[in-house]
Parts: C-alpha cells; structure tokens; sequence
C-alpha cells in the first residue's frame, strides 16, 4: 500500500508542504521557548507563549509565501531550496522583529522574547532543509526499490 502510494505521488502537493512548514515552524517556536526558558512551563506562559506561537505562525506564513519556499518540487532539493529557505527564515525573522518592535511600543512588552527567536530560527532552519532532503532521498529510495 505504501509502495503503491509513492509510485502515484508524482510531486508532493504545495498546499501540503506550505502545512508542513508551518508545523515545523511552530513546532520549533516551542523548543525556542522550553529552551529559553528551562522546561518551566509557568516561565513559558508569563512569557504570552500562545501569542508568540500566533505570530511565528503568520510571520512563517508570511514569509513562505513571498519567498515560495514550497514551490520547489521536494524530490530535487538542493542548493538552491536551501538558499530559498535561508532567505525564508531570515524574512520571517525580520517580520518578527518588526512584530514585536510595533508590540512594544504599544504595551511595553515583548511579544516574543529575542532569546528565543534566536533559538528558534537556526533550528527551523536545519529542520525545514533537512525534511525535504528526507522526501528527496525517499523518493530516490523508493524508485530505486522499484527499478530492481
């Protein structure tokens, strides 16, 4: 059932790498914060975590959609995907910072501490480039199953 599922997935479909990103960018967003801030989650939560996580979210979003990070077909990913999710990463970023600049001006607060951006990125960084080196070699494996 798996074999035949591959055989029939040509291309990963946009919509599904765009909702992967995502999860991946959030889900690194939360190791940001449990790092930042020792695994205490009453530390997290002072720190207005479901705020943070909404707008990772939507600066990922963002910034997947202007730079079409998931418009590369998955199963040739190299250099260039990795430069295209660099700039990515760099541009959600940016918009965070920008994000929580406008927040702090208008209640004093950060609404993601700095610490943890820093954390966040390089890590959805290496995560985002290596699952689509994942697919790709999947993808290689699979054909070379079939081909024997």
């Amino acid at each position: 059932m798996v074999k035949r599922f591959f055989q029939n997935l040509t291309i990963l479909p946009r919509w599904i790498i765009i909702i992967i990103d995502l999860v991946i960018i959030i889900q690194s967003t939360v190791v940001g914060y449990t790092l930042r801030f020792n695994f205490e989650w009453h530390e997290i939560m002072r720190h207005d975590f479901v705020l943070g996580l909404v707008f990772s979210g939507t600066a990922g979003l963002v910034s997947n959609l202007v730079t079409r990070s998931y418009a590369g077909i998955v199963r040739y990913t190299g250099i260039e995907d990795g430069k295209r999710i660099a700039t990515n990463t760099v541009l959600s970023l940016l918009i965070l910072s920008l994000l929580n600049l406008l927040y702090y001006y208008n209640t004093g607060g950060n609404a993601i501490p700095y610490s943890v951006l820093l954390i966040t990125f390089p890590f959805a960084f290496f995560q985002l480039f290596f699952y689509r080196l994942f697919v790709k070699e999947l993808f290689a494996y699979v054909k070379n199953v079939d081909n024997k």
